[in-house]
């Protein structure tokens, strides 16, 4: 069955609060697609970002957080004045910090936040997080290395961040809660959402830094270049750290599949190993070195916990 579909970035709805949000506009953007007749609307990556490349598979950009709907549940005190355009995202979370401040301090955590709170990931993302904070957004690699080494050996007494956790923890909270809402009004005015989730994570994000005991980088590169008997050549380091974040996420679904998160109707996939391909073949490698990636073994057997799943292969023949 054919469908009409849109793709739009949730930040390009409005520029109410710098940019797009989890907020009124963006349920009004969906009626207003019902009512032209569309069915599908693709939104590209909500998770925050660093270099294009995601800092976080799981947790959302709080620079979607609609302050306005704060307002609302009356965890701040008065709504939020439009900004200028042309602000960046980290010049947008800025400005709206104070008012997610006032806003945890206002809320009153209860039974839903807490089995929320419960999750592996987000304790991991929020620690990572005041971590970042402490050092001024310094890569993990360079940060002391009591804190770099936390994960491996819990050498930091972290009831010190405890305020810092739950603020993180909440934002997340309140990101999901609005998200969820706009998943609703899409549903109910039958739009079909699709999305995806990153294909890998950068080297200095949250996941690289709290699983470095399942990061043995050399074993992982090879793991996910094996399917080929042809490899005449080493890619770049920024295409060889694209597939080891890629290799450290497929293991660590494997091993925790109740982390997957149910963000969309349908999820859209592309096949890296395609892109590999396609692009970098052509931008990175000297003339004449060839990869043979027809055939690849590694995705032939995609779990999606039950759900629709689109794949992409910008490079398939």
């Amino acid at each position: 069955m054919r469908k009409t579909g849109i793709a739009m970035s949730v930040e390009k709805i409005s520029v109410r609060e710098g940019c797009g949000t989890f907020g009124k506009e963006t349920k009004q953007f969906v009626h207003t697609l019902a009512e032209k007749g569309v069915d599908a609307w693709y939104v590209p990556c909500l998770q925050a970002s660093m270099n294009d490349s995601c800092t976080s598979y799981y947790a959302l950009d709080p620079v979607y957080l609609d302050i306005e709907t704060l307002y609302q549940q009356k965890l701040v005190e008065e709504p939020f004045a439009r900004m200028k355009e042309g602000l960046s995202k980290d010049q947008i979370r800025i400005m709206k910090g104070p008012w997610f401040f006032q806003a945890w301090h206002n809320f009153k955590p209860d039974y839903n936040f807490a089995n929320f709170a419960y999750q592996n990931w987000l304790r991991d993302e929020a620690v990572y997080a005041c971590f970042q904070k402490k050092f001024n957004g310094s890569a993990w690699q360079t940060w002391p290395q009591a804190y770099r080494d936390e994960p491996l050996t819990g050498s930091i007494d972290l009831h010190e961040f405890t305020d810092d956790i739950l603020y993180e923890t909440f934002l997340q909270y309140e990101l999901f809660l609005q998200w969820n809402a706009i998943r609703q009004e899409a549903a109910d005015a039958g739009i079909e959402i699709i999305g995806e989730m990153p294909e890998t994570i950068s080297g200095f994000g949250a996941e690289r830094w709290a699983h470095r005991e399942e990061s043995d980088e050399d074993a992982l590169w090879l793991d996910h270049m094996n399917y080929s008997g042809r490899i005449m050549n080493v890619v770049s380091l920024h295409q060889k750290e694209s597939v080891i974040g890629a290799s450290l996420l497929k293991q660590l679904k494997e091993k925790n599949p109740e982390l997957e998160m149910i963000l969309w109707d349908t999820e859209r996939h592309d096949d890296l190993q395609g892109y590999l391909r396609g692009a970098v073949l052509e931008d990175h490698w000297p003339g004449g070195d060839v990869i043979d990636v027809r055939g690849r073994k590694d995705w032939k057997d995609i779990d999606d916990g039950g759900g629709k799943m689109i794949i992409m292969d910008p490079g398939q023949d």
